[in-house]
């Protein structure tokens, strides 16, 4: 992925459709401006709206102090990570026949456009993206399982 962060919309916009046209890169990140929306219509490109970020930052911090400030100043050596399941041995395979680290866990997983906190009984397939959370020993073995 390329992130296009510039403190100025218009080099902003110039470097985003460089990467799009000359380039012909996919992944690409950058801060809205209304001069972006159309490039980015039906592409890859992800505009994030620093305003919506922001009203999102100061909302967890207000309604969620304790858990703001552990994810944000306490969260240490703990990561988190979008992993595709291409592992064919495991295929359809559930989760609660799965061994994990125990400094890891599954949270999230999305398949096609539905995205669910799975449970032990779910299975796993092919193509799934898997959020998981974990320190880097639990990461490189979700990766190992699921790779």
């Amino acid at each position: 992925p390329v992130v296009v962060l510039t403190s100025s919309d218009a080099k902003n916009t110039e470097v985003v459709k460089r990467f799009k046209n000359e380039f012909n890169h996919e992944q690409i990140y950058s801060l809205y401006n209304p001069s972006l929306k159309t490039v980015a219509q039906n592409s890859e490109i992800k505009l994030i709206d620093k305003y919506q970020t922001m009203a999102s930052q100061l909302e967890a911090a207000i309604v969620r102090p304790d858990t703001f400030q552990t994810l944000s100043e306490d969260f240490g050596a703990y990561q988190v990570e979008e992993i595709k399941m291409t592992n064919k041995k495991i295929d359809r395979d559930r989760v609660r026949n799965m061994a994990f680290h125990p400094s890891g866990s599954l949270v999230l997983m999305k398949r096609g456009t539905e995205m669910f906190v799975p449970h032990g009984d779910t299975h796993l397939l092919l193509g799934d993206i898997i959020t998981v959370i974990g320190n880097g020993e639990a990461l490189k073995d979700f990766r190992a399982k699921f790779i």
